[in-house]
C-alpha cells in the first residue's frame, strides 16, 4: 500500500480502509476507519508482521455508526518498533456475511521505515 486508502472488492461490494496518518510511523498510535456493506458484520481485526514474527496486534473498535447502505467503524491499534529497519505488515479483518452465512478474510499490506 502506498496511499492512506485502500480499497478492496468483496463479492462486489467495496470495502475501505482508511488510515489517519500516512506514511505510517512506528511507536505511535494509530488511528484508521473501515468502511462495509451494512451485509456484512465486523467480526475481527489484526496486525501482524510479514517480514518477521511479532504477534497479532489487535485492532481495538473505539466507535461504529451505521449509515442507510454501510457500516463505518473508527478504530486504533499500535505499531511497535522492531529491529528491522523496513518492516511489512499485515492487517487482517474478518467479515461475516450476514445474506450468505460466509466469512471473508482480508488482507491490508503496508510497510513502515525508520533509520
Amino acid at each position: 500500500m502506498t496511499q492512506k486508502q485502500c480499497d478492496i472488492l468483496v463479492d462486489g461490494s467495496v470495502v475501505t480502509v482508511v488510515f489517519a496518518d500516512f506514511p505510517i510511523e512506528i511507536e505511535e498510535s494509530l488511528a484508521l476507519t473501515i468502511s462495509h456493506d451494512r451485509k456484512y458484520a465486523f467480526e475481527k481485526a489484526w496486525l501482524e508482521g510479514t517480514n518477521m514474527f511479532m504477534g497479532r496486534t489487535p485492532l481495538f473498535v473505539s466507535n461504529s455508526q451505521q449509515q442507510v447502505k454501510d457500516v463505518t467503524h473508527q478504530a486504533e491499534l499500535f505499531i511497535g518498533a522492531c529491529s528491522e529497519p523496513r518492516m511489512r505488515w499485515k492487517l487482517v479483518i474478518e467479515l461475516y456475511d450476514v445474506q450468505t452465512a460466509q466469512s471473508h478474510t482480508l488482507s491490508v499490506f503496508f510497510q513502515t521505515d525508520y533509520s
